[in-house]
C-alpha cells in the first residue's frame, strides 16, 4: 500500500524541486523529478523510510550520471543557514553551458567562475571537457563555478573575456581575471589542477586585456576620418581641418585605465609628458604654485579623469566624436587638471564590468579624490557639449558662466534617443549580443 505525499512540502527554485518531510514517523515515497511535474500527488516504487525528517532535492539535471535526487545528509533540520547553503550549492550543476537563462544566477552566486571555452558544435570536444573537468568541479564544489562557453553562441562575450583558444580556460572573480596559458591544452596532464590550486594560493598573475599601440592607432585613424568630415568641430584659427596632433583627447588602453583609475589617485605626470606640461602650465592652478622657476608643485597636481567608453561599430559613439573633441578643447583652454580620455570598451578590460549594463556611449567622471574605480559619476544627459561642460563644472564645484545658467539641469538626465543600442552584456535581461 502506498501513501500520498500529504506530509511533504514542495519548494520550487529555478526548476529545482525540494521536498521536506514534516513527520519523522511516517514512511514517505518520493517521486522522480519527471513525475513531480505531472502531478504532486504521486505514488512510486521509490520508497525512503524516514527515521528523521528528510530534505530531498530533485534536480532537472543529472550531474552524477546516476540519480537526479540529492538528500540533505545532516540529521538536524533546525539550522537554517546550513540548509540554505546546501540548497545554494546543490541547485547548481557541477559543470554546464552558459546561457541567458542561467548567467545572472551564476553572477549573483558571487563565486569565482571558471570559464571553459569549447566549440559546442563539436560534440566530442564538449563531452571531453565535461568528463575531464567534472572531478575538479566536484573537488571545488561550493568554491568554484564551472561554466562552458561556445563562440557559436557568445562570440562577443568570449572575446570580451579574452579567451582566444579552444579549449581555453580563465578564472573570473571580483573584476579580476586569470588566464590559463593559451599555448597549453588545459586537458593535458594535471596543468588545470595546478592552475586552480595556484588561484587559491594567490599565485596567479592578473590578466588585463589591453589594446596594443597599433590597435589604438587604428581607432585614432577611424575617429580622424569622422572628424575631418564633421561640420560642428571647433578648429583653431590656423587650421582648415582636423589636426590630430592638436587633439586634446587621450586614447588609453586597459593597462593605462587601471593605472589611472584603479591603482590610486591619478596625477598630472601620469598621463602628460613634461613637454606637454610646459606647454600649458598657464592653464594649471595649485595653491602651492608660486609662478616661479620651481616646478615641483606640478608633481602634486591630481587629475580629474573623464572616460568615454566607446566602440567603433556603434553609431551613437561615432556621433559624439566631434562633441567630445570640442569638450576636450574647451578644458584644454580653461583647466588642465581635467583630462578627457577614450577607451574601446570591447577591446580592453575596464575597472567596473557593471558598465556593460549601460548603453553606449558611456561617459564617466572620476574625481581626483575617488578611492575606487566604482566611484564614477555617470552622465545620462543630452549629448551636447554645452550641457556636458556645465555638468562637469557642477560635479567638480567649478563656477559656471552666465550663459550656462540658462541650461536646464533636467537635460543632465534625459539622454535616451530612439536609436540607443542594447547594453553590451549579451546575458543581461536577455539582451541581444552584437555581431
Amino acid at each position: 500500500m502506498t501513501k500520498k505525499l500529504t506530509h511533504v512540502s514542495f519548494y520550487i527554485i529555478n526548476d529545482i524541486h525540494i521536498a521536506l518531510s514534516v513527520d519523522p514517523l511516517m514512511v514517505y515515497e518520493f517521486p522522480d523529478y519527471d513525475d513531480i511535474n505531472k502531478n504532486e500527488k504521486i505514488h512510486t516504487n521509490n520508497t525512503i523510510i524516514g527515521k528523521n525528517p528528510l530534505l530531498v532535492m530533485y534536480k532537472p539535471f543529472n550531474e552524477e550520471l546516476t540519480d537526479k535526487r540529492c538528500m540533505y545528509k545532516q540529521n538536524n533540520l533546525t539550522n537554517i543557514n546550513d540548509i540554505i547553503r546546501w540548497i545554494e550549492i546543490e541547485r547548481f550543476p557541477l559543470i554546464t553551458m552558459v546561457s541567458p537563462l542561467n548567467f545572472m544566477d551564476y553572477k549573483e552566486r558571487q563565486m569565482p567562475i571558471v570559464w571553459l571555452s569549447v566549440d559546442k558544435q563539436n560534440e566530442q570536444q564538449t563531452s571531453d571537457i565535461q568528463i575531464f573537468f567534472r572531478p575538479l568541479a566536484r573537488h571545488y564544489k561550493g568554491l568554484l563555478s564551472f561554466l562552458m562557453i561556445s563562440p557559436s553562441d557568445h562570440v562577443v562575450f568570449l572575446n570580451r573575456l579574452g579567451i582566444l583558444t579552444m579549449p581555453g580556460m580563465m578564472i573570473e572573480y571580483e573584476e579580476h581575471k586569470y588566464l590559463f596559458d593559451s599555448d597549453i591544452n588545459p586537458m593535458e596532464e594535471d596543468y588545470s589542477a595546478q592552475f586552480l590550486e595556484a588561484f587559491f594560493q594567490n599565485e596567479l598573475p592578473r590578466y588585463i586585456k589591453s589594446q596594443s599601440e597599433e590597435e589604438i592607432e587604428e581607432d585614432i585613424t577611424f575617429d580622424e576620418e569622422i572628424l575631418q568630415n564633421s561640420d560642428n568641430l571647433i578648429l583653431d584659427d590656423d587650421d582648415d581641418d582636423y589636426n590630430r596632433n592638436k587633439s586634446n583627447v587621450k586614447y588609453i588602453n586597459g593597462y593605462k585605465l587601471f593605472e589611472l583609475i584603479e591603482n590610486g589617485t591619478p596625477y598630472l605626470t601620469s598621463i602628460y609628458t613634461n613637454e606637454e606640461i610646459n606647454s600649458f602650465k598657464h592653464h594649471l592652478w595649485s595653491p602651492t604654485n608660486d609662478n616661479g622657476d620651481n616646478n615641483d608643485w606640478i608633481n602634486d597636481i591630481k587629475l580629474n579623469v573623464m572616460v568615454l567608453y566607446y566602440t567603433t561599430w556603434d553609431t551613437r559613439c561615432n556621433k559624439i566624436v566631434s562633441v567630445y573633441e570640442n569638450i576636450a578643447k574647451y578644458w584644454a583652454h580653461h583647466n588642465r587638471t581635467i583630462v578627457l580620455t577614450k577607451i574601446n570598451i570591447m577591446s580592453n578590460d575596464i575597472c567596473d564590468t557593471m558598465l556593460f549594463y549601460h548603453k553606449l556611449p558611456i561617459i564617466a567622471l572620476y574625481k581626483h579624490d575617488s578611492i575606487s574605480c566604482k566611484d564614477a559619476v555617470l552622465y545620462h544627459g543630452k549629448r551636447r557639449e554645452d550641457v556636458i561642460i556645465k555638468w562637469i563644472k557642477i560635479n567638480l564645484n567649478i563656477s559656471i558662466d552666465k550663459d550656462e545658467e540658462e541650461i536646464d539641469e533636467q537635460e543632465f538626465y534625459d539622454d535616451r534617443d530612439e536609436d540607443a543600442n542594447d547594453n553590451l552584456d549579451p546575458f543581461y535581461n536577455g539582451a541581444k549580443q552584437q555581431d
